[in-house]
Parts: C-alpha cells; structure tokens; sequence
C-alpha cells in the first residue's frame, strides 16, 4: 500500500508498505481509505520544517507521516466490533495513507448517506471555525469579520452566515475572497487596498464589528484584526503563530479599544456524561455532519481542488513556494 512520508525539510514521499492483515484482530476495524484533506496551515508548516521539528508541543521529526483528515471504507472487522459492518465509511483523524486499522474505541464518525467523500472529509476544520465562534461568544446578528480565507476561513464565513451574521471575509488573494462570496460573505475586502478603513467602517456602521476571527497565521493579520474591530470587540485566533511577533498585539489598539483576545486552540475530546452537556469534537462533528447532509452548512464551494494522492508532493512545493489561490484540497487514494 501506498503512504506519505516526510523524509526531511519540504523532502515528500510516496512509499510502499505492506499490505495490512485482512483478517483483523478482535476489537478492530480494517478501513481503505477513500479520500484525505489537505492542511495547508499545520500541515504545510510541518513539511518545510519552518518552526523546527517540535511544532507547539508536537513532534513532528522526519521521518513522520502527514495528515489527519480521512474518510475510508470499511473492509473488514475483527471480533467483538459492534455497529461498524464492510461497506461503511468512515471519518477519521487518520494520515495520508491507503490502509489504516482502528480500533472500536477509537473516534470516529460514521459518514451520514448520501454525503460526498471529498466534503465530508473536512469537519474537524468546520470544527476549528465553529469552536472560534463559540469561544469569541458570537450572538446571533452580531457582524463578524473574518482575517484569512484558507479553509477553516471559509468555514468560519459560512457558519457565522448560518447563525445569522453579517460577515465581512478580509484577505489579500482576490480567488480567496470570490469564494467566500460564493459561502454567503456580505462584503470581501482586501486589506491591503486603499479604501479599506473606509470599506470596513462602511459594513460595521455605527454598531461596528463585533467579532473578528482570525485564521491567517501571519502578525498582519492580527494588526488587521485589531484595527477593524469595534471598541470592547472580540478576536477570536484560530491561527498558530509561532514565530517571532513584528506586530505588538497588546500594543495600542489593545489598550485603546479594551479588546479581548480569545484563544480557540481546541475542542475536548471526550464527551461529558449527558447531565453536563458541552460541546466535544464529537458532538461539534456530529452536529457538522448533519448540517453539510442537510444543506444548512454549506462548504462545498471551499473545495477548489480535488487531485490523486500521486500529486501530493507537487501540491505541498505549490503551497510552500506561496501560492495562495486553493481553497480545500480533497485527495483521492481510490
């Protein structure tokens, strides 16, 4: 079978490894996989190795695979697996690789019917968007501007869209903003453009911008997030952002306008028992799933490119060398 592999600073892979048992143990689940997504902010970061091998708290020293968004099919279970049969697909958090085993403990989610692969590959950054909104406190009808158009971006726009929410999508890459005009945003502006002070002023009004979410990973970002947001606004930061600041981000704007900066790193894992309801990956997921099934969550526009895994390190040079112009990037292994 076929696997990505990492051999060293932007050094990818496609390698051979052999084929997994077809008879799986007791307790777990064989899945081939269909389609993988495509990263382009921690992945991409790993690959050229830019932050080091160590990637906030990670270790991610090559030789390592890359990955964590699949949808596989099943082709077999061991002993004592219940409620899992040959034929589903599921979603996993699993690499760039053709075969997997997971165990029946492990997480994962059963695809809903009639869901496409290469769309239901991306709820975990649905998810990262979803939980930024919900930790940025986000009221319904409040307007929300979101710094960065990648793929959790484009998720943020679409689900602020769904609560409600006016939103203006801010990003320098003019294939970017026509996407996140296609996901619902009221206004797409670039931040680099004369006119944009005016521009944002013009979508706030007098309320202004309540929410700002922040997906961009650069220190500009984070400057254009504080200068659009109200005073006593909210950011909300998504994004990683491990290298050297060159922007001050407790500076004046944080002073002047008292604004709350809100870490949105991620979502607990398990599940609290049901008499103390939180919102887990698992339910964020759950509650994904059944928007994009339903067409209340509407993220296939963000999937610009579709490609077969023999394209994945040429994809990767492309993003590393600066082009900005994909959206989501669905892999396909069948």
């Amino acid at each position: 079978m076929k696997v990505l592999i990492l051999r060293g600073p932007r050094d990818l892979r496609i390698e051979d490894e052999p084929d997994l048992d077809s008879a799986p143990e007791p307790g777990q689940i064989l899945v081939r996989t269909i389609v993988t997504g495509l990263s382009a902010g921690t992945e991409l970061s790993v690959y050229t190795q830019r932050f080091g091998d160590a990637f906030y708290g990670w270790s991610r020293r090559p030789p390592t695979e890359l990955g964590y968004l699949n949808v596989g099919r099943v082709v077999a279970v061991g002993a004592e697996v219940e409620g899992v049969a040959p034929g589903d697909l599921l979603y996993t958090r699993k690499r760039h690789r053709q075969e997997y085993l997971i165990a029946a403990s492990d997480l994962f989610w059963k695809v809903p019917a009639g869901l496409r692969p290469e769309v239901a590959v991306f709820p975990y950054l649905v998810n990262l968007a979803l939980h930024a909104l919900r930790r940025g406190g986000l009221v319904p009808g409040e307007r929300v501007a979101v710094v960065g158009l990648g793929p959790i971006g484009l998720a943020a726009v679409t689900l602020a869209r769904s609560f409600g929410s006016p939103v203006a999508a801010i990003d320098p890459v003019p294939e970017r903003r026509r996407l996140a005009t296609a996901l619902g945003a009221g206004a797409t502006l670039d931040p680099t453009a004369e006119g944009f002070a005016a521009a944002i002023e013009a979508f706030g009004g007098e309320a202004g911008v309540d929410l700002v979410v922040e997906t961009a990973s650069t220190w500009s970002a984070i400057k254009a997030a504080q200068e659009v947001v109200r005073p006593e606004g909210r950011i909300s930061i998504v994004a990683l952002h491990p290298g050297a600041a060159d922007y001050n981000p407790i500076g004046e704007h944080f002073y002047r306008k008292q604004l709350s900066l809100i870490s949105t790193s991620f979502t607990p894992l398990e599940d609290y028992p049901s008499h103390r309801v939180r919102f887990t990956l698992r339910r964020n997921t759950e509650y994904i799933f059944a928007g994009l099934a339903d067409g209340t969550i509407g993220y296939a526009p963000a999937i610009t490119h579709q490609i077969h895994f023999s394209e994945l390190p040429a994809t990767f040079e492309r993003l590393a060398d600066g082009d900005r112009t994909m959206g989501a990037v669905a892999v396909h292994w069948e």
